[in-house]
């Protein structure tokens, strides 16, 4: 009987998180050397040295258009014609008073002129080839490209750092430039391992084989983010094998990328040899997929030891390797860092209980929601590579918690963009891509899903008939958005002084308003009984930014002022961007923590892309009030048909009442007016008070 090797039971690498892991990396990747290199192979190289004009540009006055050029004191008339110039010919001779010359666009002007007339601003004279009439007068200057116009000399026109694309090519030309100093091109070994591989050439796969496709992936992923590959094909799982190719990788190349041989196997061997070899600065990540990837140091050489999955190798590759390689290429630390954007998922996605998750998407930019939505690409095994297939970012899902559960339809979320946005395919595709998804939905929280796919066919044959709708009310809704922004503009000049008599708001962060409580209620005459606790939470990037100075906040206060049926006290206040994430964590804390009677939010209601107050909101009610937002709605109604783009939410969390707002000050005050009669009913039905228990209350 065959012996057993005694094994790890447990990793004794911590898991890093995944922005803690990158630092480490991009900590140690060192930007490589210079090369000057000709300019018509610089594209895609990261520039080391400024590029600086010698000359200004034009080096002449040139027309910028088809005409005359005149002396443009003569005015309208007829006039003579004393040559043509055009384009790469320097006129001899000087214009006179009263006479024009024939240019076109790019020629240099002859000395004397200083105006030019457009071709359709004149007319022929019959008869009289050499004769011309300028209808309309020119000015000094009209028309002309003066010396140093576009470029002057000694001017900055590439940045160091840079990556050169064809425009910075065109430039580095139309300043005379010939060869650019540019950053080394990293080199990257890849290196598969695993005796069950074999390569993709090779004509017959023996029983439990399979064809290395981690390493084509690699290799063409390498070749898109800016390096040269070193190829070291495939190491089985033998320590020596794996060895002699790791020191090949050192000798040859700038950066190394395993796949495989990381996890607690027996034959999982690259870990050891890299404990032996150098220092591996971490052994797994809090993340999902890709939890053993590994990050090491051998002699100075940055080694990435990935899953042998290939979806975790994708992703991982994506995460670590992108962001080392555009380092040592030379790019700016800021430019190395992935870009990170806000997108509204289209499905409901369930979130692991232990670890983040890097879910793989295809982001558009929907033209008919006027927003970056993001497909899922269904079910997100390491092992399916047709889950990275044409995806072009990675949903950044948090691990699952009391707050956040799940995601939801329509909740925004941080997505990692690496690939380029694209507008939404035929609706076919994205139909498809839906089908796909169905395998995620069944782990949703939202039992309707069943429901909605047995009438799958119904809800397409539905979408078909509002798509034109969709598509206008896109635009109506661009267009109200910026009148209503025009008009908060106008009434800001009204409020603004008697507001800032009235209340100074700290913008950055929440505060106990003492001051904001005595002014709220100031000289009203109110009901005697408790005192109604209030929190006032304005949600705006402008205004969070400093851009803009908050007037709904101020309007929330003035309008509960004047409130006759109770007390209300404004005892929290704050100012957030327009991110769900510090919504919800500004709310659960007046909520659970403080125990406010009431927090009423103002902005981000609408249809704009960074709107998001409703999703955020929206899960955190225990029970919903629609009979609040009907009557919030009808009002409005009345007052302005734009009220159909609001989006208000209504309800109680505990016995704390939450009101969504908008953003516009008059709105506040219109929609408060409505709810203020029934908001200190609304707070005793959530303390389990009935009028009794209240009216004995305030005798005493």
């Amino acid at each position: 009987m065959a012996s057993v090797h005694p094994r790890r039971r447990e990793s004794p690498f911590p898991m890093v998180p995944v922005p803690q892991a990158l630092d480490m990396v991009l900590s140690h990747a060192a930007t490589l050397g210079c090369e000057e290199v000709p300019l018509q192979d610089a594209y895609g190289r990261i520039l080391a040295e400024d590029v600086i004009a010698r000359e200004p540009f034009p080096p002449f006055r040139a027309s910028t258009m088809d005409g005359y050029a005149v002396i443009a004191s003569d005015g309208p008339g007829q006039y003579t014609i004393i040559d043509t110039v055009t384009a790469g010919n320097v006129p001899d001779f000087q214009l006179e008073p009263g006479q024009v010359v024939v240019i076109t666009t790019g020629s240099p002007l002859p000395e004397g002129a200083d105006g030019i007339v457009p071709v359709e601003n004149t007319e022929t004279v019959e008869n009289e080839p050499k004769q011309v009439k300028i209808l309309t007068a020119t000015v000094p200057g009209r028309w002309i490209r003066n010396v140093g116009d576009d470029i002057e000399a000694g001017e900055l026109v590439i940045k160091r750092g840079t990556r050169l694309s064809s425009a910075e090519l065109g430039l580095a030309a139309t300043v005379g430039i010939t060869a650019l100093t540019v950053y080394q091109r990293p080199v990257v070994a890849v290196l598969s391992t695993g005796d069950e591989l074999v390569d993709l050439t090779s004509e017959a796969i023996g029983s439990g084989k399979i064809i290395d496709s981690n390493r084509v992936m690699l290799t063409a992923a390498i070749r898109a983010a800016g390096a040269d590959v070193l190829d070291l094909g495939i190491a089985k799982d033998a320590t020596g094998e794996i060895d002699v190719k790791l020191q090949e990788a050192l000798d040859k190349a700038d950066i190394l990328v395993t796949s495989g041989g990381v996890s607690m196997g027996e034959l999982d061997l690259v870990k050891p040899l890299l404990e032996r070899s150098g220092t591996i600065h971490f052994g797994r990540l809090h993340m999902k997929p890709g939890k053993p990837t590994t990050f090491a140091t051998v002699q100075d050489k940055m080694v990435f030891a990935l899953p042998g999955n290939p979806v975790s190798s994708f992703v991982c590759f994506h995460l670590l390797v992108v962001p080392a390689i555009k380092k040592l290429s030379g790019m700016p630390l800021s430019l190395a860092q992935p870009t990170v954007i806000r997108v509204v998922s289209t499905h409901s996605l369930s979130l692991d209980n232990d670890r983040p998750e890097y879910h793989r998407a295809r982001v558009y930019f929907s033209a008919k929601k006027n927003q970056l939505v993001a497909y899922s690409t269904g079910k997100q095994a390491s092992s399916r590579l047709l889950s990275a297939r044409s995806v072009n970012a990675f949903l950044m899902l948090p691990q699952s918690s009391r707050d956040i559960p799940h995601i939801d339809k329509g909740d925004m979320v941080d997505a990692m963009l690496f690939g380029e946005i694209y507008p939404p395919a035929a609706e076919e595709d994205e139909e498809k891509d839906e089908r796909e998804s169905l395998t995620d939905r069944r782990h949703t929280f939202d039992a309707t899903h069943t429901h909605h796919q047995a009438h799958h066919h119904h809800h397409k044959e539905h979408h078909q008939q509002l798509q034109q709708r969709h598509s206008y009310n896109s635009v109506l809704t661009d267009a109200l958005l910026r009148k209503q922004d025009s008009q908060q503009v106008l009434v800001s000049q009204q409020q603004q002084q008697q507001q800032s008599q009235q209340q100074t708001q700290t913008v950055s962060q929440t505060t106990d308003s003492a001051a904001v409580a005595a002014s709220v209620t100031g000289s009203a005459t109110v009901s005697s009984g408790p005192v109604i606790r209030v929190g006032v939470l304005t949600i705006s990037d402008r205004i969070s930014n400093g851009e803009a100075t908050d007037r709904s906040g101020p309007a929330i206060c003035e309008t509960l002022s004047q409130a006759t049926n109770a007390t209300f006290q404004v005892v929290k206040t704050a100012v957030v961007p327009d991110e769900p994430a510090d919504i919800r964590n500004t709310v659960l804390t007046w909520v659970d923590a403080d125990k406010l009677d009431i927090v009423l939010t103002t902005g981000g209601t609408g249809f704009a892309m960074r709107d998001s107050t409703p999703e955020a909101i929206k899960p955190l009610l225990d029970r919903e009030a629609p009979g609040v937002v009907v009557a919030v709605m009808t009002a409005s109604l009345n007052i302005t048909p734009n009220a159909m783009l609001s989006r208000p939410v209504a309800g109680f969390r505990k016995q704390t009442f939450i009101l969504t707002l908008p953003g516009s000050p008059n709105a506040v005050r219109e929609n408060l007016q409505v709810v203020l009669p029934v908001l200190p009913h609304g707070v005793r039905l959530a303390l389990g008070q009935d009028d009794s228990v209240h009216r004995s209350h305030q005798c005493h």
